[in-house]
């Protein structure tokens, strides 16, 4: 009975939500949603007058507030004013459109039409679309005149915002292809030997074998800093290798024992005379036999290790010279590690652990070379500069 009540009770707060729910939102504030729901529910019944009365508030409340804020927008005079009154001027034309079909609409508990006026916009919509496409025009050229990659970009957006006014509008094009040249910018990426030593002629080709174009966005573009390209660089990535450090081979030797109790058969369970018991059902009963196996285990370890050390250093051109100064700077430290083990059995093998018998059956290798332990590290450093592109894609937006 509790749950039935429940339930009952449930769909009625629904029923009575759904009844008041354009008043709701008139209540909140929201008149635009208010007014949409009104007259959805108006085109279902149009003799809705507790609708017809929320859309008479809220249309009203809202024509006053958008006109009053028009009114003070002209008054104040700043030129970028046009903006707003051109987007009020629209939402007073669609508010209008919406419910013109509708008009006129009868309320029958008061008796009358709803107080619902209309005007005509066109002329205001016409011109201040017109100046707030002047507006953003003009201030894009001024900010143009700077001559810097930041104010470059805020004008490409303050062009391109021209487009929802016009399709096409004075030389809006050229002057966003104008921007987009000079806000870019060129990000070159070029590896450093900072060693006393030298690499093998495939080492930096094996780093730097990656597509640079991959990591361009709108304002930045990458590329290999080349002697034959005379490119003029904002920012440049140098992958900086600074120290490699390979240990000596080593060969270590181990012989340890292993020992494991395990089933091997059964046997009879005799009494004291020496007859085989029997069980309840009158069958031999029958005892597990364990023994305990041995084996020596003879292990070798081949191992050789080094590290390589460096560092991913972002600098940036001093006001557009050839002099860079460094903004930040990645440390890395790379282990590389070569080992093998490997394992002979004598004995009993069902002594061994699991992990040991993984290692009977191995063989000896031969060790790596340095250089071959060097190479094998260019995966390392590739993957390394693409997390340091990725992840520092701001330090280069400047």
């Amino acid at each position: 009975m509790k749950k039935y009540l429940y339930f009952s009770l449930l769909s009625i707060v629904i029923f009575l939500n759904a009844c008041a729910f354009s008043k709701y939102y008139y209540n909140e504030g929201d008149y635009e949603t208010a007014i949409g729901v009104a007259v959805s529910k108006l085109k279902n019944n149009s003799k809705n007058w507790r609708e017809a009365l929320v859309l008479e508030k809220a249309y009203n409340e809202a024509f006053s507030k958008d006109i009053a804020r028009i009114e003070f927008l002209k008054k104040e005079g700043n030129p970028d004013c046009w903006i707003e009154i051109y987007e009020l001027y629209g939402a007073i034309n669609k508010r209008q459109n919406l419910v013109k079909p509708l008009l006129p609409i009868f309320i029958k508990k008061e008796y009358r039409n709803a107080d619902i006026k209309t005007i005509n916009v066109d002329e205001e919509l016409i011109e201040s679309k017109r100046k707030a496409a002047e507006y953003l025009y003009n201030h894009a050229l001024k900010l143009m005149s700077h001559n810097n990659k930041l104010d470059y970009r805020k004008a490409y957006q303050e062009l391109d915002e021209i487009k929802h006014y016009y399709n096409s509008y004075k030389d809006v094009a050229v002057l966003m292809q104008n921007c987009l040249d000079k806000g870019q910018s060129f990000v070159g990426i070029q590896f450093k030997n900072s060693w006393n030593s030298t690499f093998p002629k495939e080492f930096e080709k094996n780093i730097l074998d990656i597509i640079p174009a991959d990591f361009n966005s709108q304002w930045v573009k990458y590329s290999f800093i080349k002697d034959s390209i005379k490119l003029k660089y904002d920012y440049k990535i140098l992958l900086d290798v600074q120290n490699v450090n390979i240990s000596p081979e080593q060969l270590r030797e181990t012989e340890f024992p292993e020992e494991k109790t395990i089933e091997d058969g059964w046997y009879y369970a005799l009494d004291s005379r020496g007859n085989v018991k029997k069980d309840s059902l009158g069958n031999d009963i029958k005892l597990k036999k364990y023994i305990t196996v041995r084996c020596i285990v003879k292990e070798t370890i081949q191992n050789k290790q080094g590290s390589i050390q460096g560092n991913i250093t972002y600098l940036k051109s001093s006001d557009n010279s050839s002099i860079f100064q460094t903004i930040k700077s990645i440390p890395y430290n790379e282990n590389l590690i070569f080992t093998n083990i490997y394992a002979i059995a004598q004995g009993d093998q069902r002594a061994l652990s699991e992990v040991n018998r993984k290692k009977i059956g191995g063989r000896p290798v031969p060790f790596p070379t340095n250089i071959q332990m060097v190479m094998d590290a260019t995966n390392l450093l590739k993957a390394r500069l693409i997390e340091a592109i990725r992840g520092n894609q701001h330090v280069v937006m400047n």
